[in-house]
């Protein structure tokens, strides 16, 4: 009798340690997985700083000096470009469900710096031996346009680089839009 009063509590105490163990575990699970959210997001703001910095600085050392896609700012976006593209890459590689409207905004990123590579591209290949002067293709304007091959007039991603206003809409606005999303969400999983 004596014995099955003590394997009885013997039982109930293993039963009792078991489901404080398991509570514990998920607890430590719970933790473990907005820590690993946390840096996650961390990585992601911190990347999408480092491609805004990288075209930022690109721009004003563009602007400076046209020709300065000779001093090393081609390769500066060619990097934001790949970096913002592995944003785009590791947020579906996570699984993280994306929102339409935040893909758009790097999307947008994305394109506007890969567009810029592209045309500089182009410049560097038809003026390799002339040089690129500024003023043949900057005017200051929205309607900044060039003519393409055919005659027809196309709008010019350098001009709108190198044109304050629309890089803010074309490009900051953007990034600090998917930015916003990226630093509410990290707020929320300090709560």
């Amino acid at each position: 009798m004596e014995f099955t009063k003590t394997g009885s509590s013997l039982v109930v105490l293993v039963v009792g340690a078991g489901v404080i163990r398991w509570a514990f575990d998920l607890r430590d699970r719970e933790h473990q997985r907005i820590e690993d959210e946390q840096a996650f997001l961390r990585a992601v703001l911190a990347d999408l700083k480092t491609a805004y910095d990288a075209v930022d600085t690109s721009r004003t050392l563009i602007v400076a000096n046209f020709e300065g896609y000779r001093e090393g700012q081609i390769p500066a976006l060619i990097q934001a470009s790949i970096t913002l593209r592995n944003v785009r890459r590791a947020l579906k590689d996570r699984g993280t469900k994306i929102q339409p409207a935040l893909k758009q905004e790097l999307t947008h990123c994305s394109d506007f710096v890969e567009n810029i590579i592209h045309e500089y591209r182009r410049y560097f290949d038809e003026n390799r031996y002339q040089g690129i002067e500024r003023d043949r293709f900057w005017d200051g304007r929205w309607g900044m346009q060039r003519q393409g091959g055919d005659g027809t007039a196309k709008s010019d991603p350098i001009l709108a680089f190198l044109d304050e206003a629309i890089y803010k809409l074309e490009f900051c606005d953007h990034i600090d839009s998917a930015s916003r999303f990226f630093r509410e969400r990290y707020m929320e999983t300090m709560q």
